[in-house]
């Protein structure tokens, strides 16, 4: 689309090259496979459907178990999954079949991660699970010292847990080992949102909290109401976002993000 020539590429496959380069970090800032689609937890999903109105329902299936908050769909390239009160993970074909349910010791009312070549989820006994999602094969798990409600987020090589106990894990995404951690100022429903290497917390004790996404370091804190719900993210230009944070009693927070620095 450049008008100037010399800025074009300069052949077909440098075009598409291009295009897959756009496509990769589209992909990388809204996985599909993450909790409402992306790290910034926007719910935004490229490629989705251009008209909602139009959608009708292609398919049910009966799971067996009771689908209860926060629980939610999450999806892959070839795959669907969502978890029960029965201690059961499902994961589904596009076309809804169950393709297989995975038992875990607990309730799995956390929303899973799905990628490529991981499968992470928790259950209420506070354990963490990361599995091939072909093969099943177990890669590692993890205990926390409470319940587990909130997704698992992806971020670079780890993998960060949210739990009940107040405390953020950040966990090596190929070893499940304890690489750091970080005590909110109540116990954590939410899932962390991540923007501009920033991680944001929300707790109970209605702390929302930003650190150093590498190491756990607090940048700012502020103090709204109780949060229970994973806030979401809204980039409203270059260098500066909207973050939505919705309390308990009903009021939702706007507070604004800006990327100072390089």
């Amino acid at each position: 689309l450049e008008k100037s020539p010399e800025m074009r590429p300069g052949s077909g496959v440098g075009a598409r090259t291009l295009l897959e380069r756009v496509r990769n970090c589209t992909w990388s800032e809204h996985s599909a496979g993450q909790y409402r689609g992306g790290r910034a937890r926007s719910g935004v999903q490229p490629g989705g459907a251009a008209n909602p109105r139009n959608l009708t329902q292609c398919w049910e299936t009966i799971l067996g178990g009771e689908v209860s908050w926060p629980a939610a769909v999450t999806g892959g390239r070839d795959l669907l999954s969502i978890g029960t009160r029965d201690g059961k993970l499902h994961l589904l074909e596009h076309g809804g079949q169950i393709r297989t349910s995975l038992s875990a010791g607990d309730e799995v009312t956390a929303p899973a991660t799905l990628e490529p070549d991981a499968l992470i989820f928790a259950s209420w006994d506070g354990v963490v699970r990361c599995l091939n999602p072909v093969t099943l094969a177990e890669h590692w798990t993890f205990k926390a010292k409470a319940e587990v409600t909130a997704a698992p987020t992806r971020w670079g090589n780890q993998v960060l847990v949210a739990a009940r106990d107040g405390f953020l894990y950040a966990l090596n995404r190929e070893s499940g080992k304890l690489e750091w951690s970080f005590k909110a100022g109540g116990p954590l429903t939410a899932s962390p949102l991540l923007w501009s290497h920033t991680l944001i917390l929300a707790d109970e004790s209605g702390w929302i909290q930003a650190l150093e996404a590498s190491g756990g370091k607090v940048l700012w804190k502020i103090k709204l109401e109780t949060v229970n719900a994973t806030p979401a993210m809204a980039r409203i230009e270059e260098n500066a976002a909207i973050l939505l944070v919705p309390g308990w009693s009903g009021d939702l927070s706007a507070l604004q993000l800006e990327r100072r620095g390089p």
